[in-house]
């Protein structure tokens, strides 16, 4: 996601305009607009992550001539962005997770899990960069809240548990069958 996009001429963006950049922080790369001339700025920018990691800015719009106005980074439930202007150039960067309070819905357990999340992130996120990522866009999906929750659960040692405790019963079950002496009256 290091691609350039380059417009030769002004550039106008409205109120209700959105930019889409792809952002891999964990590379310090990101899509990013370039305008050759004036740029006038207002609307959203909405990040297409591929991974999370702390303590990054990418720069996602450059103009070589005048810059008026400036862009809102659209936040997911889960991840918060900020973009922050520098010259004619503005960066986006992460300025929270809130893995652990995305959804007011989540259950206890899954609140757990998102707070060992939040701290995966501030710990430089490493291998979790990309699951991050995938799960801030999961929360900020048709239907995040629940979605969010399920994968949640799926990282949390009690769906595993349960499910290894169920195996283990039917195996001993199994083998009870198997191993039982039938009686024999003989007389």
């Amino acid at each position: 996601p290091s691609a350039q996009t380059r417009i030769t001429g002004d550039f106008t963006q409205t109120g209700t305009g959105r930019l889409v950049t792809q952002a891999d922080f964990s590379a310090n790369r990101s899509g990013t607009l370039v305008v050759e001339g004036a740029s006038d700025l207002a609307g959203d920018l909405e990040v297409a992550a591929r991974t999370l990691a702390p303590n990054r800015s990418l720069r996602v719009f450059e103009a070589e001539g005048a810059l008026t106005g400036t862009l809102r980074a659209i936040d997911t439930p889960a991840v918060d962005y900020t973009v922050a202007q520098n010259g004619r150039t503005m960066n986006l960067s992460i300025s929270a997770t809130r893995f652990e309070r995305a959804f007011d819905t989540i259950s206890p357990n899954e609140r757990r899990v998102g707070g060992h999340l939040d701290a995966l992130f501030e710990a430089g996120a490493g291998p979790y960069d990309e699951l991050l990522a995938d799960l801030s866009a999961l929360s900020a999906g048709e239907d995040g809240a629940g979605q969010y929750g399920r994968a949640l659960a799926s990282l949390s040692l009690g769906g595993s548990q349960a499910a290894a405790a169920a195996q283990s019963r039917l195996a001993q079950t199994r083998l009870d069958k198997v191993m039982r002496c039938p009686a024999i009256d003989t007389a």
